[in-house]
């Protein structure tokens, strides 16, 4: 069989961004308009009544933090493979953001970044993308343990062994891997060798960037619900990241899952459910809306690399 002509991969390639930027706007309409969100209207009104303008532009800042921060993040390592700009990141976390809302948890975005870079670093870049959203994971898992023991829904000495054999396998899997000189050992060595500074540097945007999106959540629940503690606000937001991140779904509908095991630790805190409601969509429309959209105009600028 003859390999695709240049105008056939042209073609192609337009009609993957056509695709990808209808469903990205269109299922945004589609959700917006197949949601009863008047049953909250009423309610809505009355929360951002409680809004001071400032506020409100803390509250917007904090999603460009978010992003800005896994730009850097992504910039640290995707810069081990070759010079990378700021905005030559943006452009890859963008366009890479847009691709994964697509597939469940977000794996295409492993594709989308590695199209961005020559067929001979791919393997590295999923790799390095895997370190970039490991990070992620690990202070979702770390926090959301110790808010499950806060909220009493595991003990503390039951945290401990979770922690410990959670250590000893990844110790395991360490010594394992050395022993088999595969594609999978390569790809792990891939995405770890670099420089601890390089590491440092990504555990410490993780955890502000985990920092600024959960206290962004309990700032929008503490304006509606100020007599609840803000630490237990926090562990409810933490234990709701981990529940959430640990079920198979994709970005475009994180607000139904988001929603749904919201409720389950809110309710425990007596939190109005409208206002869950409220709150998560805010949620979902600053962070998984606006960066889908953004990230239509660079999958539209895209331009595969043939090397």
């Amino acid at each position: 069989m003859s390999a695709p002509t240049n105008k056939t991969k042209q073609l192609l390639t337009v009609s993957l961004k056509i695709a990808v930027v209808s469903l990205a706007i269109g299922f945004t309409i589609y959700k917006l308009q197949n949601n009863n969100f008047s049953e909250i209207q009423e309610f809505a009104l009355d929360y951002f009544a409680k809004l001071s303008p400032f506020l409100v532009v803390f509250l917007v800042y904090l999603s460009f933090q978010n992003r800005f921060l896994e730009i850097v993040k992504w910039q640290n390592l995707g810069a081990t493979v070759k010079p990378l700009s700021i905005h030559k990141s943006a452009e890859e976390v963008f366009a890479a953001f847009t691709l994964g809302s697509f597939t469940p948890n977000g794996l295409g975005e492993y594709a989308g970044k590695a199209l961005f870079y020559p067929k001979q670093v791919r393997l590295k870049i999923v790799a390095l993308n895997l370190v970039c959203n490991g990070v992620q994971m690990f202070y979702s898992v770390l926090f959301g343990l110790l808010a499950f023991a806060f909220l009493g829904l595991v003990s503390f000495l039951q945290l401990a062994g979770i922690l410990v054999a959670a250590a000893a396998l990844l110790f395991i899997l360490q010594k394992v891997s050395r022993r088999f000189q595969s594609k999978v050992h390569d790809f792990f060595k891939a995405g770890f060798s670099v420089s601890s500074r390089v590491h440092q540097r990504n555990f410490f945007y993780g955890l502000l960037r985990y920092a600024t999106f959960t206290s962004q959540y309990v700032l929008f629940l503490h304006v509606g619900n100020p007599q609840t503690s803000v630490i237990a606000l926090y562990a409810a937001v933490a234990a709701t990241y981990l529940l959430a991140s640990s079920l198979p779904a994709f970005q475009l509908f994180d607000f139904a899952v988001k929603t749904g095991v919201a409720l389950l630790f809110f309710s425990e805190l007596g939190i109005d459910p409208q206002l869950i409601l409220l709150i998560t969509l805010l949620m979902w429309l600053l962070n998984v809306v606006v960066p889908l959209l953004i990230g239509t105009f660079y999958v539209l600028r895209f331009k595969p690399l043939d090397t």
